[in-house]
C-alpha cells in the first residue's frame, strides 16, 4: 500500500502554532536529566510519549484524590 508522504507549508505550520498557543497551556516541570530518562523509559515501556505517561499520572492522582467526593 502506497502512503502518501504529507509535507506541512509554513503557513500551515504557522497557522498550528497559533491554534496551539490559543488552545493550550505549558506547565514547567523541572527535573534532573536522571530522571528524565527514567520518566522516558518508563513511558516507552507502557507504549507512551513522556508527556502522555505524565498527563496519565496527573489523571490517575486527580481521580484517587477525588474518590468518595461529591
Amino acid at each position: 500500500m502506497n502512503e502518501k508522504e504529507y509535507k506541512t507549508t509554513a503557513a500551515h505550520r504557522k497557522a498550528s502554532i497559533k491554534w496551539q498557543k490559543e488552545n493550550y497551556s505549558r506547565i514547567p516541570l523541572d527535573v534532573t536529566p536522571e530522571y528524565k530518562e527514567k520518566l522516558k523509559g518508563i513511558a516507552k515501556k507502557n507504549n507512551m510519549t513522556l508527556g502522555g505517561y505524565i498527563k496519565q499520572a496527573i489523571a490517575e492522582k486527580i481521580e484517587r484524590d477525588n474518590e468518595g467526593k461529591t
